[in-house]
């Protein structure tokens, strides 16, 4: 399956108008974020997307380590690649907002994802 690279929350277009996807470790990257933004069960085409992040009680001592957990579930086709959650905590505004980080042997990359509305 192909993933169209997203930034921003917007498609990705080359200077000639062509859609640019995802590929590599940005892919599994832009996935867990995602899937990290989805509340499980929310999507309606798709009842398993998602993840129940929004559920963890970010004060827990084990709060990033079972977002990590719950992320991983997600994402357990992507054999090559680690995914975990390095921070979580919740924002002035009151939405949970973490940091993720997805490895292979060769490179490591970071995003930060703030929860906000359903989809």
């Amino acid at each position: 399956m192909t993933d169209i690279l997203l930034k921003n929350g917007d498609v990705t277009l080359s200077a000639s108008g062509d859609y640019l996807f995802a590929k590599g470790i940005d892919k599994v990257l832009q996935k867990a974020a995602m899937y990290a933004q989805i509340r499980k069960g929310s999507f309606i085409y798709s009842k398993a997307l998602g993840t129940e992040i929004r559920g963890i009680d970010v004060n827990s001592p084990k709060a990033v380590k079972n977002a990590s957990l719950l992320l991983k579930e997600a994402l357990i086709d992507d054999t090559e690649y680690t995914v975990e959650v390095e921070s979580i905590s919740k924002t002035s505004e009151g939405r949970i907002s973490m940091l993720i980080a997805v490895s292979n042997e060769k490179e490591t990359r970071k995003q930060e994802v703030t929860l906000s509305a359903d989809l």
